[in-house]
């Protein structure tokens, strides 16, 4: 889900510590990832019988893709607006905006990724109801990276994006982050989940989480140090995902 391609590279170095875990423990494994230009592309995959290992967000999670999934393991990343299993959203506008809370960018134009999207956009309905009906505009701009450039090139007013993608927005893109601030960061919710096809079993699934956690682990983390680090994962039970929903 943070495939961006400055740390692609990376992220394949990641998978290849991973799959040398699988493979000892018996799990036949691809050698490569599939790498998505296109998020309906991934959302296809996610339902494929052959799925093996993946990561999706936690809002189709619990709302469309628990007939066709298994949760594998949560994972706790070492940045900024994370902590433990959950992660926040960063509320951003420009630097010199006076808004001091989400009601003073009301009037404004609202940039997000993806209606479905629980960190840029169901992150916010617990306080402000749908963003659609409550901004006076609203733009979709299909991803965080995009959605945080509008706000800072001046074409909407503000955005919600995931703790990671700010992480990542702040390195690779430094020019139109420093045109930027944090308005407010959101309520805590359960980070992005890895997750396998419905029809693993209950043996294939433990190993996968036995060679995630030998992987998040072993992993020389320094190699990489533009990849946001996994510090651990958390086995959570699916049911602490089915409270996205009413989002």
């Amino acid at each position: 889900m943070y495939d961006w391609p400055e740390i692609r590279l990376a992220t394949d170095a990641f998978w290849a510590c991973l799959r040398m875990h699988l493979r000892g423990l018996g799990l036949e494994t691809p050698n490569e990832l599939l790498h998505d230009a296109q998020y309906a592309e991934a959302e296809a995959r996610w339902r494929q019988s052959d799925l093996l290992f993946s990561q999706t967000c936690g809002y189709p999670f619990a709302t469309q893709l628990m007939d066709s999934v298994r949760l594998i393991a949560t994972p706790v990343y070492d940045v900024a607006g994370c902590s433990g299993p959950t992660y926040t959203s960063a509320v951003l506008v420009r630097a010199d905006d006076p808004a001091h809370g989400l009601k003073d960018v009301r009037n404004g134009c609202f940039a997000f990724n993806s209606r479905t999207s629980l960190s840029g956009y169901r992150c916010l309905t617990s306080s402000i109801g749908d963003p659609q009906d409550w901004f006076a505009q609203s733009c979709q701009s299909g991803g965080h990276r995009q959605s945080a450039l509008m706000v800072a090139r001046g074409e909407a007013d503000c955005a919600a994006v995931d703790a990671v993608c700010w992480h990542l927005f702040g390195q690779f893109e430094p020019e139109a982050a420093a045109k930027l601030r944090v308005l407010e960061w959101t309520k805590p919710l359960p980070a992005l989940p890895f997750i396998t096809h419905r029809s693993q079993s209950d043996e294939t699934v433990s190993l996968l989480r036995k060679g995630l956690l030998a992987a998040v682990e072993g992993f020389d983390w320094a190699t990489v140090p533009q990849l946001p680090r996994i510090k651990a994962v958390c086995c959570l039970d699916e049911a602490e995902y089915l409270p996205l929903s009413s989002l």
